[in-house]
């Protein structure tokens, strides 16, 4: 697997900001939530101006603001700084990780209990 990593960093400038409304249930109650959809442009390394659009945002951009993106090196693809995943192999091992410490706890409560 191919994993692709964002370890350039560059700002880009936000082009458009769009609000849209979504009703979202949860636990008998009923939320009206705003979200924000935006058009961010940024020009690679390479010079080629590029777009990306970003929906679901929770907080609204003005039009120029500049925002904090990650470049690929490899293919010019940008994405914004907060959403990047480095390397998901990290993700493997910790996760790992975790399935062996709750494999050892069940194992310890087994072995408690047996000697009571």
């Amino acid at each position: 697997m191919n994993a692709k990593l964002y370890t350039v960093p560059m700002t880009g400038t936000v082009q458009q900001c769009e609000s849209y409304k979504r009703t979202e249930t949860a636990f008998r109650t009923i939320k009206v939530k705003t979200y924000y959809a935006i058009t961010i442009s940024y020009e690679t390394d390479s010079a080629q101006q590029r777009k990306i659009e970003k929906t679901d945002l929770t907080r609204s951009y003005q039009e120029g603001e500049e925002v904090s993106l990650m470049c690929n090196p490899d293919t010019g693809e940008a994405v914004m700084k907060g959403e990047t995943v480095q390397d998901s192999n990290a993700y493997i091992f910790f996760g790992s990780i975790a399935l062996v410490m709750i494999a050892v706890g069940v194992l310890c409560v087994k072995h408690g209990r047996n000697e009571m």
